[in-house]
């Protein structure tokens, strides 16, 4: 309960807001959601999305000890040095775009 009002979920006799009825619709953490609720609000959905997707499953940058110096050298060019998060930012829109350019079994292979 704590949670959800410190998210603006609820008010402060218990009862469910706007935002709370926006978050009830998301299938993801409250926190995550709210972060996609404030999103919504600035314009900038697509890229909390995004972040949110990547913060809710396995680091996609995870590699074996085997392939390290490989995989490094093939994630570099989506490094950012500003921010973990552009750098997934570069990376999703990059293989949107490889998505849209290669075949199905081109891509595949791809990732």
């Amino acid at each position: 309960m704590r949670l959800l009002e410190e998210l603006g979920a609820l008010d402060g006799r218990g009862r469910i807001t706007t935002v709370g009825r926006q978050l009830s619709n998301l299938p993801v953490d409250p926190r995550m959601g709210r972060m996609m609720v404030e999103a919504y609000r600035r314009g900038c959905l697509t890229e909390v999305t995004i972040l949110v997707v990547s913060l809710s499953i396995q680091d996609v940058r995870e590699r074996p000890e085997a392939e390290r110096g490989r995989a490094d050298e093939l994630h570099r060019r989506f490094q950012d040095d500003a921010s973990d998060f552009s750098a997934l930012l570069n990376l999703w829109r990059y293989i949107r775009e490889q998505q849209s350019e290669l075949s199905s079994s081109a891509f595949r292979r791809l990732c």
